[in-house]
């Protein structure tokens, strides 16, 4: 099956990147979101994210315009019956994404490839609420800080080799890189990711430097673009701590416990860049 309409259902802050990436190569995108007044904040938040990556560099006022111009938002479910992929990205709710995949899996065609973006959940479980769960797997978009698109492609216990090619030869045409993980807690990049984060902040909770030499520590002594610090912000502090959260309830391993300093700056409402201040102020 050649893919030629790909559809986004649920829009939360990931649905941004991955509407950005799937237009930005080239396809046409229908990005489904229940309420209309949600609809007119996605497309909003779109307008706003493109304007940025035009200020950051990674692409033109031309580019942005081509990429609004390939996506149809809708509050209309039906809308999907005849995309090739549809890629759910609601809120990382698991009961709310189970939801989703049960309603599409009664709609879109047999042979459409059903995906979900998550980052803490088992792609496993989701995917058993659809029908055909041969035909689903997970597909994590990430954004690195150098602005580069990357996605996981999670293998469910019930994925067949057909559907795994097939998004593997998806994330080909899109022109970004992949790597195919096991359906395990935090998947790859996460499973990796969030101890050393949690780590960082321990080491800054503990004294052992204070937030500037910290992050340049790593910058420098690691080669990593930007420091655990520094990163955290951008990500949100309360993102953070709801990803480490739930690894931690899955697998129960200490080092997805979620350090203290992280719960005090939440509890304080510092979470980071967007409310101006987090382990460094914006404001």
């Amino acid at each position: 099956m050649r893919i030629q309409n790909v559809g986004v259902a649920g829009f939360d802050k990931a649905a941004g990147i991955i509407v950005q990436v799937i237009a930005g190569g080239g396809f046409p995108v229908i990005a489904w979101q229940k309420d209309e007044s949600g609809l007119e904040k996605s497309k909003k938040e779109l307008s706003e994210a493109l304007g940025n990556a035009i200020n950051s560099g990674f692409i033109t006022k031309e580019e942005k315009e081509d990429i609004l111009n390939k996506i149809t938002f809708t509050s209309d479910m039906t809308s999907l019956k005849d995309a090739d992929v549809v890629i759910e990205s609601a809120v990382e709710d698991v009961e709310i994404k189970k939801g989703i995949f049960s309603e599409l899996s009664g709609l879109i065609r047999e042979d459409a490839v059903l995906a979900t973006n998550t980052s803490c959940f088992s792609a496993t479980e989701i995917a058993g609420s659809a029908g055909n769960p041969q035909r689903c797997l997970g597909l994590h978009f990430l954004e690195s800080v150098r602005g580069t698109k990357f996605v996981e492609i999670v293998r469910t216990e019930n994925s067949s080799e057909e559907t795994i090619s097939l998004a593997v030869e998806f994330c080909s045409e899109l022109n970004i890189e992949c790597v195919v993980v096991k359906d395990s807690p935090g998947f790859l990049v996460n499973y990796l990711f969030v101890p050393y984060m949690n780590r960082a902040l321990e080491a800054y909770d503990q004294g052992l430097a204070d937030k500037e030499d910290l992050d340049t520590a790593i910058r420098m002594g690691l080669g990593y673009p930007k420091g655990p610090l520094e990163l955290i912000d951008k990500i949100g502090l309360d993102k953070h701590l709801h990803l480490t959260g739930q690894l931690y309830r899955r697998i129960n391993d200490p080092r997805f416990s979620a350090p203290s300093i992280l719960n005090r700056k939440v509890e304080g409402g510092k979470l980071g860049i967007k409310t101006g201040e987090g382990f460094h102020s914006y404001k």
